[in-house]
Order: C-alpha cells, then structure tokens, then sequence
C-alpha cells in the first residue's frame, strides 16, 4: 500500500523530547536482552514509563505495574503507524520473541499538521493493521494485546467519531486472528452519557495516573495468564 500510513517513515513531529537519542537507547535495549513484553505505541505508551523522567505522566503507576516483569516500553512521542513500522525495520526488534506485545497506536494518525495529511479512519485503521501483520511476521508466536484507541473527546464529537469508526474498523478486521487479543476499553473512560471521565484524561488525550491505572488493571491478567507473574 501506498498509503502514508503503511510507508515506514522515522518521524513526521519534533516533540518534547530527543528523539534521535531515545532511538539510539532503545536499539541499545533491545540488543542487551530479550524482553518477554514489549510495548510499542505513541506518546501514551512513552509517557507512562518513569524513564520517560520529567515527561511521564505515570511513572509510579508503572514501576508498581511492572518494575518486577521483563519487559520494555518502545513507545515514541508523536508516533503514526509509519513511524513504528520504520522502527520495527530499524533495530527495535533484533533479538526480540516475546511472550506478549502490547501495541497501542493510531491515534495520532487522525492529526493533520504540516507535516502530515491527516488520515482517514479507513486508512488509518489499514495502517494499525500493517504494523500488526509485522509484529506477526516478526514473531508469530507472540501474543498481540491490540490496544482500541482510548476516546478523544466526548461521543458525538467529530474526532471521537472518528476514532469509534477506525476502532470498529480494525476490530472487525481482526476477528478470528490468530494470537491477537483486541482489548476495548472505551467504556471504561467514557461516562455513562458518553462524555470523557475527565479524571482519567490529562488534555482529553493523554492519560492521568488514574487513567494508567485503569488501563494496567486491564492488561495485568492478559500479562499473568501469557507472560507468568
């Protein structure tokens, strides 16, 4: 596919942080040992680790979480589904099999900057797909956690709809894959009237440290029953 979200490309942004040096680290980690977890995502994967340092906005949710597991956090600020597909090209898989992968991407894809059209939920659900099929490719054995995109605003808003239309895009699309578990927690970041649990969300966005919490108490028995305690 010729579509910008499929085209493996380092970075479209600059954001808050160095990029050029966390690529550097992150190829250094994966090369010094196999993790059995692997996260890969945007700016809501990176900034719920505490390594992220002034830049976290989860850390200690993190380091209770995961401070005693095997795993490493790949996320990049700002990242579409082309940025991971290049980085998963470029060093952030050598030597890697884990048990599971948690991949939580697309959000930013739906973002028109000047750096970038903007995509479609149709195409950027076809972009979280090409990354999935990588991982696949990559390791076939390894338990995908497919992240649904967390709500973007409140149900009825123009962006949120698109995220409820590329999630139900991708959702469908993955039904019956092998080794992928679809994880949808839209409910639990929504109120009942469909308006965004503000305390959950930073910047109707990123997450609070309650929202990671939310977010770890899901993942942590996919990560028991696939990865061991």
């Amino acid at each position: 596919m010729n579509k910008p979200s499929c085209v493996p490309y380092p970075k479209f942004e600059q954001d808050c942080y160095d990029w050029e040096e966390r690529y550097r680290l992150c190829c250094e980690q994966v090369k010094k040992r196999r993790a059995e977890i692997l996260f890969y995502g945007d700016s809501i994967t990176h900034f719920w680790d505490s390594a992220a340092g002034s830049h976290s906005h989860g850390g200690e949710v993190w380091d209770r979480l995961f401070s005693t597991r095997n795993v490493l956090n790949l996320g990049f600020g700002w990242d579409r589904t082309a940025n991971v597909l290049w980085r998963l090209e470029h060093g952030h898989f050598e030597h890697q099999k884990p048990k599971v992968i948690v991949l939580n991407i697309g959000t930013n894809n739906l973002a028109k900057t000047e750096n970038y059209p903007g995509d479609t939920p149709e195409d950027a659900a076809d972009g979280i797909l090409a990354v999935i099929d990588k991982l696949q490719e990559l390791s076939p054995e390894s338990r995908i956690v497919s992240m649904a995109v967390f709500p973007r605003g409140n149900r009825g808003e123009e962006l949120e709809e698109k995220v409820v239309r590329m999630n139900s895009i991708v959702t469908e699309r993955l039904r019956g894959r092998r080794n992928v578990l679809r994880l949808d927690l839209t409910d639990r970041f929504l109120n009942p009237d469909g308006t965004q649990k503000k305390e959950l969300f930073r910047d109707g966005c990123h997450l609070t440290p309650a929202g990671y919490e939310v977010w770890g108490a899901a993942l942590l028995p996919i990560l028991d029953r696939y990865a061991g305690t």
